[in-house]
């Protein structure tokens, strides 16, 4: 892997991201609605340069990325 390239649990993240945000429009609350899409963007950039990364999150955010994962 070069310097250049993200790590597959990385590319995991960035997947959840992408099906967090498509999972946002069926959100009748809109604060449930906004939390996803800024979530799931934050989640797309884990692994690139000068992105987010795991610790970026706080520990309500990474729960809620958890209970994501665990309902899909």
């Amino acid at each position: 892997m070069t310097n250049y390239e993200i790590s597959e649990a990385d590319r995991r993240l960035t997947d959840v991201g992408r099906s967090m945000m498509d999972a946002a429009v069926t959100q009748q609350d809109d604060e449930v609605f906004n939390k996803m899409c800024r979530i799931g963007d934050d989640l797309t950039r884990v692994g690139s340069l000068f992105g987010t990364s795991w610790n970026s999150f706080n520990d309500d955010d990474k729960q809620f990325i958890l209970n994501f994962i665990e309902e899909q």
